[in-house]
């Protein structure tokens, strides 16, 4: 078992703590540059959210949105995605995005890291030593059935 938990950096006593049952770790199912990638935390404009694996679920990628204040799984979702298959992953807006390819000339060429900052509108990345930021525009698409 887990404990995913609530440190502020001024008193680094824990304020909060969560056992996210069956996720793996040590290395267990990373991203697919390897590191101690097994669990993520981040947060975007609909929440908290861990993102990880399980043994059960064979490595694939399991979101659970968290409650904020007690970090209590409120829903978890399978996503079917082998996270070994995933460079790194992020949410926006309630929705997991994950890489698996960059379609740029990645300048430092191994980013660790990627996560977004809702109130920036961009993904912070870390890459090879240097933090790297890439602005995010989002657009609405309107489905139609005509």
């Amino acid at each position: 078992m887990l404990f995913c938990g609530a440190v502020p950096l001024r008193s680094r006593t824990v304020l909060l703590q969560r056992s996210l049952s069956g996720a793996g770790y040590n290395n267990t199912f990373p991203y697919s540059w390897g590191g101690s990638s097994d669990i993520d935390l981040m947060a975007d404009e609909m929440g908290l959210w861990a993102v990880y694996t399980s043994i059960p679920n064979a490595g694939n990628i399991l979101v659970s949105r968290l409650d904020a204040n007690t970090l209590e799984v409120i829903r978890s979702w399978d996503t079917g995605f082998p996270k070994r298959s995933a460079g790194e992953a992020f949410m926006i807006c309630g929705t997991l995005y994950e890489y698996t390819d960059i379609p740029f000339h990645n300048q430092y060429s191994h980013i660790s890291m990627m996560d977004y900052n809702p109130r920036e509108r961009a993904l912070f990345t870390w890459n090879n030593g240097h933090q790297v930021l890439y602005n995010v525009t989002l657009f609405h698409v309107i489905h139609s059935d005509g």
